[in-house]
């Protein structure tokens, strides 16, 4: 199905099949379909049910057209607001491209406003975006509790996109950076650069993007020159930057998958544990994980807790090769600067 033909607001369902169709085969399996469609509601059946429904061809595949007819019936009252975000994620990409050429050359009062628009549109998506998380877990909960009696298929690679960037969700963003690459280039949206993004992304992708452009216009970390920096010894404080890469057994990479979600459940629970961020490297079976720790101590102690030896059990046959461990200390400073 040609793009440009297709009618306004459809065209982020091509984004959506290419996320679901993890081999890029060009069509959408049972197996993909449960694994991206299973939102922690839906019994299997439910969702087995609405494969076939959707499967036209009765190919027992769903291929773009599929896909896309069957949305474009349902849309409704959405439909205008995904009609919208066609056009928001075309400007939003050109605008975003073109401020990152002309910022460093603007006069200090054009940065500045630059950096306000920048910062009162990101405020406003957040609004948007609490609202919309609001009612869908709202949905959610009403979902269940009208069919107690169905066992849902517990989340695998949940439809929303990996960076919500509203304080009180890392876990979640964290989770969601597994499951969600970026399908041109086989990285986690978290690593999306500015000028290499696809065209269709969704609302929380375009949050995103506008925070880590605000973050790096305001407080990016100096690279491109020499700065000897003098500092107050008992005030230069150190964190940890902990880079752990998984080599996963072909068979195995979905139960891998699952045990590392509840992996960084608990780590964000741990205090000493700053962030997390997980990237999977496509048709390899290699996983990385990074974690930001507050301290060598702390990280030092998880490293002794219950919560790391069972994951560090439970994955032992699920690997090829061991964990390959880099470690690397920077000053704090840099921490609180660009976050």
């Amino acid at each position: 199905m040609a793009e440009q033909n297709m009618e306004k607001g459809m065209a982020i369902f091509l984004d959506v099949f290419r996320r679901a169709d993890r081999n890029d085969d060009g069509a959408i399996s049972w197996e993909e379909f449960l694994a991206f469609f299973a939102d922690g509601v839906m019994g299997k059946q439910e969702l087995k049910s609405l494969f076939e429904e959707i499967d036209t061809h009765n190919t027992n595949n769903i291929d773009t057209e599929e896909l896309c007819a069957y949305f474009s019936q349902h849309l409704g009252a959405f439909k205008d607001i995904y009609a919208v975000l066609d056009d928001l994620n075309s400007n939003m990409t050109s605008v975003l491209f073109s401020t990152s050429q002309t910022y460093k050359e603007s006069s200090r009062n054009e940065q500045f406003v630059t950096r306000f628009l920048l910062h009162e549109i990101l405020n406003q998506f957040c609004a948007v975006q609490r609202a919309m998380e609001n009612a869908s877990d709202a949905l959610d909960e009403q979902a269940r509790e009208q069919n107690e009696d169905i066992v849902p298929v517990m989340l695998d690679t949940p439809p929303k996109v990996a960076s919500s960037v509203i304080p009180g969700r890392v876990a979640r963003r964290a989770r969601r950076q597994m499951s969600m690459p970026n399908p041109s280039s086989g990285t986690t949206v978290a690593d999306i650069e500015i000028g290499g993004i696809p065209p269709q992304v969704s609302l929380s992708t375009q949050v995103y993007r506008l925070s880590s452009l605000v973050d790096r216009l305001e407080n990016r970390i100096n690279f491109d020159g020499f700065v000897d920096e003098e500092v107050d010894v008992q005030e230069d404080g150190e964190i940890l930057l902990l880079q752990r890469n998984f080599f996963i057994k072909p068979n195995s990479k979905e139960d891998f998958k699952d045990k590392m979600r509840n992996y960084i459940e608990a780590l964000h629970k741990i205090s000493g544990c700053l962030n997390s961020s997980v990237r999977t490297y496509k048709n390899t079976g290699k996983l990385t994980l990074y974690e930001v720790w507050s301290s060598e101590f702390q990280q030092t102690r998880f490293g002794e807790s219950a919560e790391w030896r069972n994951f560090e059990e439970q994955i032992s046959d699920l690997l090829e090769d061991k964990i390959e461990i880099k470690t690397m200390n920077i000053p704090a400073y840099w921490w609180q600067k660009s976050f």
